[in-house]
């Protein structure tokens, strides 16, 4: 597996492939998602259903797209592996509310209260049906996802991959690493991408 795209978003910035991208403004009534997916053109229109979680590793793969050739890619050929620290425990906060204050649980909001859910609103959108994972970690580990897209190897040949930080503010990156004859993904390369911002 290479690295060939990745995509890093701290705060309001965002970078591909070490390059600013994206930058939302602060002042804007709309948050950073809202305003990412109106930059991006998508229309979408289940995005505006999704819990923050969904929507940060739908609009990341969106922009991994912008650059990587995803589509030459059979549908079940692409992996996909997700990890934070929180799991969805903001959308959970939200579910509890709806339950304990409004006392009418709220459907919509208990499709999220799953963190793997974010996953499979990105293989809707793409028809990437490959094999997918959510994990809980205490903090990044650029080891931890250099051996997972090492084991994806094994049955896939490409992988969309990365940490979806929300809380307490969106720390994410993902990154696209693929099959080929040059070069390998390292641990060093996945660091240094995360690191970048």
């Amino acid at each position: 597996m290479q690295l060939t795209t990745w995509c890093r978003w701290k705060g309001n910035r965002i970078l591909l492939n070490g390059n600013l991208f994206f930058e939302a403004d602060k002042n804007h009534p709309d948050d950073a998602a809202l305003q990412l997916y109106r930059f991006l053109k998508i229309e979408y229109p289940k995005f505006h259903k999704m819990d923050l979680l969904s929507k940060t590793g739908f609009l990341l793969s969106e922009i991994i797209k912008t650059k990587a050739n995803t589509g030459r890619f059979a549908d079940h050929e692409i992996a996909m592996l997700f990890a934070n620290d929180h799991s969805c425990s903001e959308t959970d906060q939200k579910f509890e509310h709806s339950y304990l204050e409004e006392k009418a649980p709220s459907p919509a909001l208990f499709v999220y209260t799953l963190p793997n859910i974010v996953a499979g609103e990105i293989s809707i959108r793409n028809k990437w049906y490959g094999e997918s994972a959510v994990y809980i970690l205490p903090e990044f580990d650029a080891d931890f996802f250099y051996s997972q897209t090492m084991l994806a190897a094994n049955q896939s040949k490409a992988i969309i991959a990365g940490w979806l930080q929300l809380i307490p503010q969106t720390d994410a990156f993902i990154y696209f690493a693929e099959k080929t004859e040059k070069g390998t993904i390292s641990t060093e390369q996945i660091s240094q991408a995360y690191y970048s911002l």
